[in-house]
């Protein structure tokens, strides 16, 4: 009976860690709840040495840690890039990332996308996944290290389009 009781109370123990990480997980609306990438050197229109002058002063997202993410960087720089980028050395790193498919609608919710990262002529050198929510005017991501595959790659970004995703 002592054994039948321990196994009771493991299992309680258990579902009650995964109610809580589920509901952690669930709790915070990304839309409200989120960190801002400011740099408008992330911008597809801007190469790593236009800002500062500085030969090989690479940018890189190694310090993100897939948490939900803004690009918040002026006109410039709104959210992320959907096509592949003019060159490598794009948004102010060696590796520049670009989102692979259209941004959600906001109907959508979160959605998986790939990012691809471009690296000399390659427009998908190395690929991830990440997750995307559209929040009305502008959209959020789930952005993890760029540190795990590249030496330095970076999330690029790029101005607003009122008619991505809506159709105009």
């Amino acid at each position: 009976m002592a054994y039948f009781g321990y196994a009771q109370l493991c299992g309680f123990k258990l579902f009650m860690m995964i109610a809580i990480l589920f509901n952690e997980s669930q709790a915070l609306d990304p839309c409200r709840h989120h960190k801002t990438l400011t740099e408008i050197d992330r911008s597809v229109n801007i190469t790593y040495n236009q800002i500062d002058g500085i030969m090989f002063n690479y940018k890189c997202d190694n310090h993100l840690n897939n948490q939900w993410y803004r690009f918040f960087g002026g006109p410039l720089s709104q959210k992320m890039h959907t096509s592949c980028v003019p060159n490598s050395i794009s948004c102010s790193t060696m590796y520049a990332g670009w989102m692979k498919e259209e941004h959600p609608l906001e109907s959508d919710g979160r959605v998986y996308r790939t990012v691809c990262f471009r690296y000399g002529i390659e427009c998908c050198y190395r690929q991830m996944l990440i997750e995307v929510q559209n929040c009305g005017g502008f959209m959020v991501y789930r952005l993890p290290s760029t540190s795990r595959f590249l030496p330095c790659g970076r999330y690029c970004s790029t101005s607003h389009d009122r008619c991505d995703p809506n159709p105009c």
